[in-house]
């Protein structure tokens, strides 16, 4: 019985540890998709005004595009597959996917980009 209650409770603290993690990922990858939504609503405007570089702020934009699908796609793919580890205590798959989105994040901040 108390065997029962020590792993209950180390499944908890390791639940409690891969929200927060989860919480951090999303934090950081929401600091990307709002710089990325200020930059489409300026090249939305200068689209608009008939700026001489708005074709270039969109072109930007696409470049900067499939970075920030690819870590959204990694953030719920390390989501999805903790959901589906939780019955089973620790799962190999969400480990991986957890360390490329942090891999992700920060290539990404060490390479100063800013989506």
């Amino acid at each position: 019985m108390i065997g029962k209650l020590i792993n209950l409770a180390g499944r908890q603290r390791m639940l409690s540890q891969c929200i927060v993690l989860h919480v951090l990922l999303a934090s950081r990858a929401d600091e990307h998709v709002r710089k990325f939504i200020a930059r489409t609503t300026n090249a939305i405007a200068s689209l608009e005004s008939g700026s001489a570089v708005a074709h270039e702020q969109v072109d930007a934009l696409v470049m900067q595009a499939a970075p920030l699908l690819e870590l959204l796609q990694q953030i719920t793919l390390a989501y999805q597959s903790e959901v589906q580890g939780i019955g089973v205590g620790g799962d190999e798959a969400s480990g991986r996917h957890r360390r490329a989105v942090g891999q992700h994040l920060d290539a990404s901040h060490h390479r100063g980009a800013e989506c």
